[in-house]
């Protein structure tokens, strides 16, 4: 098997295989052909799926580009082992975005013109998934866009046809979190921000919420991906005295920050939370730092047979617990199989069809659905408290869901996204 920056498994590469065992064959199957038992000689009989994969391998969301890609390969591994979808099997094609819109559509032209693939599922920046959409919507590709919770992958003019969101926006996610966390804390906020689509918009959705209840902003920062030191805004987060500082940070940005935060003994004086944290985070910022509240798409907590299933064949497979970010890569690409099975063909226009209006079971307590005006997936949204010191039972143990909210009480109306995706 040919293994470079992208993982994949080819006729030709699985052709050099020919003279190993069934059991062997499977075995070196990780990163494409994932879970199959068949040997070579049977795999070939059915024709090929190709799938690109693109998340971030390097860079400051590597931790959770991986954990998208693990929860991806667990729907490859249940549709292979059962034939494929629409009876072709499943393979994959994985490469580096390393979190730069610039590498990410060069990746993608790369997968779509020189693979051939017709589907793109991944990604975890909103900056580099609203350049992906803008290419397969030019390249005629299906792209789930996993991770990214911008608002605009799925409002207003930046939304586009070929393009489907299994993710919470972040105005879901606010409308399920800043609301707890103004009623029980306090409404004077402080906001530090990373300086790009998914931060402005998650910092804007907090601010609707808290204007809503009366609120106050008492003061807010940008800042650069990839930040690492952030005493100097925390200092004037302190001097300002607000009741909580929202912070729209993610990966290493978010763990330096939190760090800092308790470096600064300011748990003492205010709350802390936010659009986004997770395990793949959490484990990093450690028990003993982990704190606040935050908005998550789901969490191992989430008491569903679904969830059970998949979190239990995620540790078979991986050795560790999954966190949202492998729900995500597992819920996007078993609904872009499903979606391939139920419309009996790869044509993505088929297929498109085949997931618009489709609800189906997303591990949580209410249904989740495909809206066909904005595809934009509405399913239940969660704030999560992050737990620390002597309560944490587990090194898994690191989050309790404090509320939920269902997907059509919090996701954009209609009236609220004039969106027009374009005709097929």
């Amino acid at each position: 098997m040919k293994e470079g920056k992208g993982t994949q498994v080819s006729r030709r590469n699985f052709l050099k295989l020919s003279g190993a065992t069934a059991a062997g064959a499977a075995g070196l199957l990780t990163g494409g052909l994932s879970g199959l038992t068949a040997g070579p000689r049977e795999v070939f009989a059915k024709e090929e799926l190709k799938v690109g994969i693109l998340d971030p391998y390097s860079g400051p969301y590597a931790d959770s580009g991986r954990e998208q890609t693990n929860g991806a390969l667990i729907a490859v591994d249940e549709f292979n082992r059962k034939g494929g979808a629409a009876g072709m099997l499943v393979t994959t094609f994985q490469e580096d975005t390393a979190t730069n819109p610039g590498q990410a559509v060069q990746k993608g032209k790369k997968l779509i013109d020189e693979v051939g693939v017709k589907y793109i599922v991944g990604e975890v920046s909103s900056a580099v998934g609203l350049a992906l959409s803008g290419l397969c919507q030019e390249k005629k590709v299906i792209y789930m866009s996993v991770g990214c919770h911008s608002d605009d992958i799925t409002v207003g003019d930046k939304a586009h046809r070929y393009t489907f969101r299994p993710t919470c926006s972040n105005t879901m996610l606010a409308r399920a979190t800043a609301s707890y966390i103004a009623d029980k804390f306090g409404k004077k906020w402080y906001f530090i921000t990373s300086d790009y689509s998914w931060g402005h918009t998650g910092r804007d959705a907090f601010k609707k919420v808290l204007a809503a209840k009366g609120g106050k902003v008492v003061g807010e920062d940008l800042t650069p991906l990839g930040t690492t030191d952030y005493s100097s805004y925390l200092l004037k987060v302190r001097n300002a005295k607000p009741d909580v500082v929202i912070v729209s940070l993610y990966g290493n940005d978010l763990v330096s920050c939190i760090k800092q935060f308790n470096q600064f003994g300011m748990r003492k004086e205010m709350q802390i939370g936010g659009p986004l944290n997770g395990l793949e985070m959490a484990r990093v910022i450690g028990k003993d730092n982990n704190c606040g509240y935050w908005g998550m798409p789901w969490d191992i907590t989430v008491d569903t047979k679904g969830s059970r299933t998949f979190t239990a064949n995620y540790k078979a497979k991986y050795g560790k617990l999954p966190s949202w970010r492998a729900f995500l890569g597992y819920i996007g690409m078993h609904q872009l199989l499903s979606g391939i099975d139920r419309a009996k063909s790869p044509d993505p226009k088929k297929v498109i069809v085949a997931l618009e209006g489709h609800s189906f079971d997303g591990l949580k307590a209410n249904k989740s659905y495909w809206r066909d005006w904005d595809h934009q997936c509405i399913q239940d949204t969660y704030c999560g408290r992050a737990k620390s010191g002597a309560e944490v039972k587990d090194p898994d143990d690191l989050f309790e869901i404090v509320a939920m909210k269902k997907g059509v009480e919090v996701a954009h109306t209609r009236a609220e996204n004039p969106v027009k995706l374009e005709a097929l």
